[in-house]
């Protein structure tokens, strides 16, 4: 583990639980409870190290009113980190497909962290409502961003 990867998560966090303070989980067994303290720490401590930062981040640029070019200036937040929170961020008029589409065919640091992250993302909301019309929409998503990491029998 690099110590950088350490600086950087410290900082994720911080910024996560500063952004996402007051939000409550909507849905699952959840409901009611603070977002950052269930499910941005599931989701953080479910990844490897070098994609633990994006993992706290990654929907502070969709849930919170933090942007891109802010998190940019964040200078303990590296390039790649950065890249894969704006690939895990889901454009507003961008069809869920799309989405999983792109970070599935997303090359280089960046699209590996944010494929580590989705995947635990949706695990993470697996075990907190598996049941529901989202399960048939996740189970798809996940059958393609671990083809990758399958292997041929």
């Amino acid at each position: 583990m690099k110590p950088t990867y350490i600086k950087e998560t410290k900082i994720a966090l911080q910024l996560a639980k500063q952004y996402h303070d007051g939000q409550l989980r909507a849905v699952g067994t959840d409901m009611g409870k603070p977002y950052f303290d269930t499910h941005i720490l599931r989701v953080t401590n479910a990844v490897s190290y070098r994609s633990r930062a994006a993992a706290a981040l990654h929907d502070i640029l969709e849930d919170t009113v933090m942007s891109t070019h802010e998190l940019a200036y964040v200078k303990e937040i590296r390039q790649d980190t950065i890249e894969a929170v704006d690939l895990l961020t889901q454009g507003e008029d961008e069809l869920y497909h799309n989405y999983i589409m792109r970070i599935h065919s997303a090359e280089g640091e960046a699209g590996n962290i944010a494929r580590e992250v989705k995947i635990a993302d949706l695990m993470d909301n697996f075990s907190t409502f598996p049941e529901g019309q989202l399960v048939p929409k996740y189970l798809a998503a996940l059958h393609v961003l671990t083809e990758p990491y399958r292997t041929k029998l």
